[in-house]
C-alpha cells in the first residue's frame, strides 16, 4: 500500500516521538562512588571534613549522611555540622567525643539508593 507524503511525514514523527519517550524514561545509578568519604583521627577541638562524590547517574543522585545509622537533616543548621556542595562535603568543626563515630554517604535517585562504607571519626587518646 502506498502512502502519501503527508502520512510518510506523519509516520516518521510518530515513531520519533515513541523513541523519544523511551530514551527519557531510562534511569540508571552507577554502583561506585567517585570518591568516597576516608576515616580520620584528630585531637579534641580540631575540624574535619569528609567528602564524597556520587555514582553517576540519570537522574542525578540527591547526596544524604548518615551518623552511627541515623540519618542527617540536610536543611537545617545543626552545630557542629555543617554541609557543602549539595551535600558532598560534611563539616564537623570543633570534634568532641559525641562527634566521632561512623559516618556513611548515601546517593539515591529512582533507580536506586546506594551507600559508601563508613568512614569513622576518631580522636586520639
Amino acid at each position: 500500500m502506498r502512502m502519501s507524503s503527508f502520512e510518510q511525514k506523519h509516520k516518521i514523527i510518530i515513531t520519533f516521538k515513541r523513541f523519544y519517550l523511551w530514551f527519557h524514561t531510562y534511569i540508571v545509578l552507577r554502583k561506585t562512588f567517585r570518591q568516597s568519604p576516608v576515616s580520620v583521627r584528630v585531637r579534641a577541638g580540631e575540624s574535619v571534613q569528609l567528602t564524597c562524590d556520587p555514582p553517576i547517574g540519570v537522574p542525578t543522585p540527591v547526596v544524604k549522611w548518615e551518623k552511627d545509622g541515623q540519618l542527617f537533616d540536610l536543611t537545617t543548621a545543626n552545630d557542629p555540622y555543617s554541609f557543602g556542595g549539595d551535600g558532598t562535603s560534611l563539616f564537623i568543626s570543633e570534634v568532641q567525643i559525641e562527634q566521632t563515630g561512623s559516618y556513611v554517604c548515601a546517593a539515591e535517585n529512582n533507580a536506586a539508593l546506594r551507600k559508601t562504607d563508613a568512614a569513622v571519626v576518631s580522636l586520639y587518646p
